[in-house]
């Protein structure tokens, strides 16, 4: 018979369910779920898991710092090529989320780089509406 530490410890990859462990223990998965209560192991939930812990942290896993300032986007992008920064089942723009971090407000309108490097992410290159019709006032390029 197996031993609840030994289901215990195979409950350790959270990714595992207890028909999972069952199956791979030889037990009933019903003897699962009552040492995976009583060990205060969260249940095991279905579905797509957070690959990173926070918004920092998937950022900057899908960016580099390229020369002149510039950070390139590594991860997935919309049709129409807008970066796409996901959080488990949440989706925002890299854009807006950079944006909002550099410049410490929301973005009025779209984000986008003002730069001449294609999909550039670096908050300092990034203007919102206000920021671009400054720079058309001060005789900027569009």
């Amino acid at each position: 018979m197996i031993s609840a530490e030994e289901i215990a410890a195979a409950l350790d990859d959270v990714g595992l369910s207890n028909v999972a462990v069952a199956r791979d223990l030889g037990c009933g998965a019903e003897r699962v779920r009552r040492v995976r209560a009583a060990a205060g192991i969260p249940p095991y939930r279905r579905g797509r898991r957070r690959s990173y812990e926070s918004w920092p942290e998937a950022f900057v896993a899908r960016t580099v710092a390229v020369d002149g300032g510039h950070v390139e986007w590594l991860g997935p992008v919309s049709r129409t090529g807008t970066p796409l920064l996901r959080l488990g089942a949440e989706t925002q723009t890299a854009y807006r989320y950079v944006f909002r971090v550099h410049h410490g407000r929301d973005p009025e309108g779209n984000a986008a780089p003002g730069c001449d490097f294609p999909g550039c992410v670096a908050g300092a290159h990034l203007e919102d509406w206000l920021l671009r019709e400054q720079r058309r006032a001060r005789g900027g390029s569009t």
